[in-house]
């Protein structure tokens, strides 16, 4: 639900399943003719709009490159299939942190090439993912994945 609230002046994304309680008012509001939800939500991933726009480039192993190619993500995707099978996925979006939950979901069939700051934070999420599941202390693991990383790509 997109409303607009007195408080914050401005229109905000509501879940309807987390509204508790209604008030019903004398008043009637129309939609605002200026408004437009184009405008609105930009080049958001899903529905969280940055306040950046972004260039993002990622790879998917020839595993999942037929499934992640078959569906249409966003407005502005465009993919290509490299000689391995594997697929470039590039977008353009407001935001990072939507399409970084996206990305994680892939595991290590998805390789973020662009941006450097969309690499680090998918790096971030799995310092502290693994951090959950390893019972070395937390700068082992930072030093494992920043070495990792840099033979990476160093590689390319």
């Amino acid at each position: 639900l997109l409303a607009f609230t007195e408080r914050e002046s401005a229109v905000r994304t509501y879940k309807v399943e987390r509204i508790l309680q209604l008030r019903f008012l004398d008043e009637a509001y129309g939609p605002d003719p200026e408004f437009s939800i184009d405008r609105y939500f930009g080049n958001a991933w899903l529905m969280i709009r940055g306040d950046q726009l972004h260039h993002v480039k990622i790879r998917f192993l020839k595993k999942v490159a037929g499934n992640v190619d078959e569906i249409c993500w966003h407005k502005t995707q465009r993919t290509s299939y490299e000689g391995d099978g594997s697929l470039i996925f590039e977008v353009e979006v407001d935001g990072l942190n939507e399409i970084s939950w996206w990305i994680l979901g892939y595991g290590d069939q998805a390789q973020v090439l662009e941006p450097p700051e969309l690499r680090d934070l998918i790096a971030e999420h799995a310092r502290r993912m693994l951090s959950c599941y390893d019972s070395r202390s937390e700068s082992e693991i930072r030093e494992e994945v920043g070495a990792h990383a840099r033979s990476s790509t160093a590689s390319k």
